[in-house]
């Protein structure tokens, strides 16, 4: 038997539009559900998802995908008959959250932080160093890795999202997303007819563009509302 690598949690009314609410890596329900009420009180109903930290800890690259993929059984059979606001990621909730935005359902995705190649951030950023090396202690080389990643990777395959709209956001001083990739894949976005907004900041660390997104939640409730 497959083990369950996700949990969801709903909030909010049953009539109203659903986001689905994806956290992100070591990242919990319970940690943002000031936020996620927020959200219903503006009108929404929240689908919140969190997924086991072995994903990425375990040292095999099929869990990602296996993550995705429950991740997109439960959001399938939940969109039935339903109005559908969009998708909100953090963190490695974005790379969740763009695959949700591939769904035919789903119109929009709003990025708290992320949207670059997962792969590139484990494997070059420095403070993910101990993840890329549960891998390499397991023999397993970046190309092994990205076999099983880029084909569950939008920034991969950003032809699958054409035509929906994105609001994501980028630091220079972002630890853990690369700005030099999210800023190339921003470029790619567009490219491919996706109607993207890039809010780009050059001193906030990667928590701190969290909580300051989590704050614009004005912003946030305009752009599902759009």
């Amino acid at each position: 038997m497959t083990e369950a690598l996700v949990r969801s949690r709903i909030f909010g009314k049953d009539d109203k539009p659903t986001i689905y609410y994806i956290v992100g890596f070591r990242m919990k329900i319970k940690q943002f559900e000031v936020h996620i009420r927020a959200l219903t009180l503006a009108g929404f109903r929240v689908v919140a998802f969190d997924s086991n930290p072995a994903v990425l800890t375990k040292g095999n690259p099929e869990l990602l995908a296996q993550a995705m993929a429950q991740f997109l059984t439960i959001i399938k059979a939940d969109v039935q008959g339903r109005t559908i606001a969009g998708a909100y990621g953090i963190s490695l909730g974005s790379f969740f959250a763009l695959n949700v935005l591939a769904l035919p359902e789903v119109p929009r995705a709003a990025l708290n932080t992320g949207g670059g190649s997962i792969l590139q951030a484990v494997w070059e950023m420095d403070v993910l160093g101990w993840v890329k090396q549960k891998y390499v202690d397991k023999g397993f080389s970046r190309s092994d890795v990205g076999k099983a990643w880029n084909p569950v990777d939008i920034s991969q395959n950003t032809h699958k999202i054409a035509g929906k709209s994105l609001l994501a956001a980028a630091s220079y001083a972002d630890e853990f997303v690369p700005i030099d990739d999210a800023l190339r894949h921003y470029k790619e976005w567009q490219e491919d007819g996706v109607k993207a907004q890039l809010d780009i900041y050059k001193h906030l660390k990667h928590k701190q563009l969290i909580i300051l997104n989590l704050l614009r939640i004005g912003k946030t409730a305009k752009f599902f509302k759009s």
